[in-house]
C-alpha cells in the first residue's frame, strides 16, 4: 500500500510490470486501475517486492531475475523512475535470485537480499534529497536468504535462510552490518514478522 493508503502497488514478475490500483474501501470493487495503471520494468527483470521510504516520497522495487533495484519518486499514485542499479558486477557469472527489500526505520539505508549462487544481503545509502541509492557493502547470509526483517529500533536485522535465522547488528551511522552469535536454528525460514509483546 502507498503511504497515504490510496493506492496498491502489485509486482507482476510474469509481465514485468508494477500494477497500480486505486483503493477505496467504500467502493465495490475497492480496487480499480489507477489513472496510470502500471509501470513497465525492463523486460525479463521480474519485479518482486516494493518498499516505500518512511517519508513517503520514494519507492523501491527489487527485480528477482536481473537482481536490480529501481528507485522511484512517488506522488498520488504516480511512479517516476529515478535510477535502476545492478546488485551484482557486470562480470558476474552466477545465478541471481533477488528476494527481499526493506528500508531502515530512519530512512537512511536500504537493504536487499540475493539468493541463487550469491546468498548475501546488500546495503545501500539513500540520498535524502534525490532518493537515489549508493552501494555501501554486502554480507553472506547463509543459503537462500528469502526474507528478512529490521527490528523497530533499527538496531538489528534478522535474515531467514534455509536452516537458520542469522542476526546482524546495524551500525546506524554507516548502515554496515556485523553478524552476531545469536543465530536461531530453524529450517526453511521463509517469512519473518515482528509483533509487539505487551
Amino acid at each position: 500500500m502507498s503511504p497515504d493508503d490510496k493506492y496498491l502497488m502489485a509486482s507482476d514478475l510474469g509481465t514485468d510490470k508494477i500494477d497500480i490500483f486505486r483503493y477505496k474501501a467504500s467502493k465495490t470493487p475497492p480496487l480499480t486501475p489507477a489513472a496510470i495503471p502500471f509501470f513497465k520494468t525492463e523486460g525479463g527483470s521480474g519485479p518482486r517486492h516494493s518498499e516505500f521510504a518512511p517519508n513517503g516520497k520514494f519507492m523501491y522495487n527489487i527485480q528477482e531475475i536481473t537482481a536490480t533495484i529501481s528507485a522511484f519518486s512517488y506522488n498520488d499514485g504516480e511512479l517516476k523512475e529515478l535510477q535502476t542499479i545492478k546488485m551484482m558486477p557486470g562480470d558476474f557469472k552466477g545465478t541471481n535470485g533477488a528476494a527481499d527489500i526493506h528500508v531502515s526505520p530512519d530512512g537512511l539505508f536500504l537493504y536487499a537480499t540475493n539468493r541463487g549462487t550469491v546468498n548475501e544481503i546488500f546495503v545501500y545509502a539513500i540520498d535524502q534529497v534525490t532518493g537515489k541509492l549508493t552501494a555501501v557493502d554486502h554480507y553472506p547470509t547463509g543459503s537462500n536468504p528469502r526474507n528478512f526483517v529490521i527490528d523497530p529500533t533499527g538496531n538489528y536485522i534478522l535474515v531467514g535462510s534455509s536452516n537458520r535465522i542469522n542476526v546482524f547488528k546495524v551500525n546506524k551511522a554507516t548502515g554496515k552490518l556485523t553478524q552476531i552469535n545469536s543465530a536461531i536454528n530453524i529450517d526453511q525460514a521463509v517469512c519473518l514478522k515482528m509483533i509487539p509483546v505487551e
